[in-house]
């Protein structure tokens, strides 16, 4: 009577097999921590907005005064300015991550491009641009905008356009007042006014000005329509608020909260 076999599987055909069990299990071990990876990496907000002194960034939180702190926007980047700590804190908000962290005081940031004060000098990246500005922005690879002081110990200023690569300067606007902010939305100019003396402020979209109920404090786009936001201050009863701008006028959105995105 013949043994029975059991096993009819040879020496070799066994390894085999126990490798392609050890591979599957390898390769299940891989994607099971790849997703889990990622799903600890989501940011669970997708919000960034202020209210009542805090900054919400994602799932960030910082704390913002008005001043000295400064907001900064220039789609993508988010950019938040701590002079007391001598930091910049960068987001990408189409990552939804902090890009990077530099201990400079940042006026704008675009694509790697850093336009920041240094003393008693602005820099484009490590070109010094011959001008302390208080507000800038980075229009392209050959242009910045600028607002500066007309005069020294003065606090009128004015906006004015810099060749990067000559340095020479363009006035655009000259400001009996204050300007307030400078950014491009679109192909489009925005820059804020503030008149102390009559207690006025306005909004200028390239050659247009429209009075507004409050003092701009920041312009910036969201879901590709423009927005101003007024941050705490006495000259806005301590309330946070923010507009939309829209056919030339501006309507307020809500009050005691800020969204800059969503």
């Amino acid at each position: 009577m013949k043994d029975i076999e059991l096993n009819p599987l040879n020496s070799n055909l066994r390894k085999l097999l126990q490798f392609g069990v050890a591979l599957i299990l390898v390769l299940f071990l891989v994607i099971y921590f790849v997703f889990l990876g990622k799903g600890q990496n989501k940011v669970k907000n997708n919000a960034v907005y202020l209210q009542n002194g805090k900054l919400q960034i994602f799932d960030n939180f910082i704390s913002f005064n008005p001043f000295p702190d400064k907001i900064i926007f220039h789609y993508p980047y988010f950019v938040v300015v701590k002079p007391t700590l001598k930091t910049t804190y960068i987001y990408n908000l189409e990552n939804k991550k902090k890009e990077k962290e530099v201990n400079e005081i940042v006026l704008d940031y675009y694509k790697g491009n850093l336009l920041s004060n240094r003393g008693a000098a602005t820099l484009y990246n490590k070109q010094d641009l011959g001008v302390l500005c208080e507000n800038g922005f980075i229009k392209s690879q050959y242009e910045i905008l600028c607002v500066t002081k007309q005069y020294t110990n003065y606090v009128e200023n004015k906006l004015i356009s810099i060749n990067i690569q000559t340095k020479s300067q363009k006035d655009i606007y000259s400001s009996n007042n204050l300007i307030t902010d400078v950014t491009v939305i679109g192909n489009n100019l925005y820059f804020g006014e503030a008149e102390f003396q009559n207690h006025k402020n306005y909004i200028y979209i390239d050659k247009e000005k429209i009075e507004t109920p409050n003092i701009v404090s920041l312009i910036y786009q969201m879901n590709d329509k423009p927005y101003f936001a007024s941050f705490k201050s006495t000259l806005n009863n301590q309330k946070e608020s923010y507009y939309l701008i829209e056919k030339g006028k501006t309507s307020k959105q809500e009050e005691g909260k800020i969204v800059l995105y969503k």
